[in-house]
């Protein structure tokens, strides 16, 4: 009964916007939707904003809007993930393995553990919590590795006896 006493009929709805605004909903084109994209880290803000195929649809210089299939966006991401992964943990494993040196491979897992923060900080939705708990455990699994004989020796050791009942570690013979 209020919109029947303001001029309103069930044909013709009287709009709530009057005046000047009330053409403002009626172009389909200025709608959008206002959704929190899926990925929201460092790295998916950045493919984003300088993503290299979006559209404009529109000639106005003044109007910055552009058109852009997020899924293109998720699967690159996904893609550089996956790669960046497998760099970290196979890239590490094998430098790991040809230095001989234990000074250049502690700054190896140093810089490599680096490496791995950042990346879980900027390619993730990770809170810092997250962060710091990710990686000392990447850090633990290079310690292991680079502590462990997973080359193997090139010579065998044998455990010898010598008088007065004391033992004593050696090369074996050949």
């Amino acid at each position: 009964m209020i919109g029947a006493a303001l001029g309103a009929t069930e044909e013709h709805p009287r709009s709530i916007v009057s005046g000047i605004g009330s053409g403002f909903l009626s172009d389909v084109g200025d709608l959008i939707s206002l959704q929190k994209p899926p990925d929201d880290d460092l790295l998916s803000r950045y493919l984003q904003k300088h993503w290299l195929f979006r559209r404009r649809h529109n000639s106005d210089l003044l109007d910055g809007t552009t058109r852009y299939k997020s899924s293109h966006i998720a699967w690159t991401l996904a893609i550089v993930v996956i790669v960046l992964a497998a760099i970290l943990f196979v890239g590490a494993v094998v430098s790991l393995y040809f230095v001989a040196q234990p000074k250049a491979k502690l700054a190896l897992v140093a810089v490599y553990t680096l490496i791995f923060a950042i990346s879980v900080a900027s390619c993730t939705n990770a809170q810092k919590a997250e962060v710091f708990a990710t990686t000392p455990a990447y850090a633990a699994v290079l310690v292991v590795f680079v502590s462990g004989d997973l080359g193997g020796t090139k010579t065998e050791q044998c455990l010898i006896q010598l008088d007065g009942g004391i033992f004593k570690v050696v090369n074996c013979p050949s």
